[in-house]
C-alpha cells in the first residue's frame, strides 16, 4: 500500500504532548499498520506548527474507515490541510517519530562472566566423588558376576574364582585368598 501524509496545522499543544497522544491512541485502537509514522515540522514557529499523519491506504488521499474516528479529534484541536501530501513534499521541514514505540527502552547492563568453578560444589567433595565412583564400579563388578553365574548355573571353584578374579573383584577388600572356602554365592551356586 502506498504512504501518503495527512497534513493538519496546531497551535496550543506542545508537538510532543501530541505525539504521545497519537502514540496512545494508535496502539489503543491497533491501527499501526494504518499509520505507521507521524512527522512533525522540526522548526515550529510561534503561532503553531505542522504535524503529519503517515497514511498507508490502498488510494492516495482516501482515508481509511478505522482512521477517521482519530481524524475527528485532531478537527477538534487543529486545521486539517486539505490535499494529501508525499514524503518528498514535507522531507525537508519535518523529523520522523515511531508509533510502535511501545515501552520506554531499558539500558541493558553486560554482567560480568559467572565463574569458571561450580559455585555448589563444596570444599572436600572431590574426595566423594572418588569414593562414589569406586562404590559404582565395585557394584557394576558385582552385577557382571551375578550375571555371568546366572548365565552358567553350574561349575567348579576354580571357574569360580578365575571369573571373580578376571573381573577385578580380587583386587578389593573383599577379596579372599585361594586357598580360602568358598563365599556363600559360590556354595549357593553350586
Amino acid at each position: 500500500m502506498p504512504r501518503w501524509y495527512k497534513g493538519f496545522q496546531f497551535g496550543r499543544i506542545e508537538p510532543q504532548t501530541l505525539v504521545e497522544r497519537i502514540k496512545k491512541q494508535v496502539q489503543q485502537n491497533d491501527l499501526g499498520h494504518l499509520i505507521p509514522v507521524v512527522r512533525v515540522e522540526k522548526r515550529p514557529r510561534r503561532g503553531g506548527y505542522y504535524l503529519f499523519l503517515g497514511i498507508e491506504s490502498p488510494v492516495i488521499g482516501q482515508v481509511p474507515e478505522e482512521v477517521q474516528p482519530l481524524l475527528r479529534c485532531f478537527h477538534q484541536i487543529g486545521h486539517a490541510l486539505d490535499q494529501p501530501l508525499t514524503f518528498d513534499e514535507i522531507r525537508p521541514m519535518s523529523a520522523e517519530y515511531s508509533v510502535y514505540d511501545y515501552v520506554r527502552l531499558i539500558p541493558y547492563i553486560r554482567r560480568s562472566l559467572p565463574p569458571a568453578s561450580d559455585p555448589f560444589e563444596e570444599a572436600g567433595t572431590d574426595e566423594e566423588t572418588v569414593a562414589h565412583n569406586e562404590i559404582a564400579s565395585q557394584t557394576q563388578q558385582y552385577d557382571r558376576l551375578l550375571t555371568w553365574l546366572s548365565a552358567t548355573g553350574q561349575g567348579s571353584w576354580q571357574v569360580f574364582h578365575h571369573a571373580w578374579q578376571s573381573l577385578g573383584i580380587a583386587r578389593s577388600s573383599a577379596a579372599r585368598p585361594a586357598s580360602a572356602s568358598p563365599p556363600r554365592a559360590y556354595r549357593d551356586f553350586c
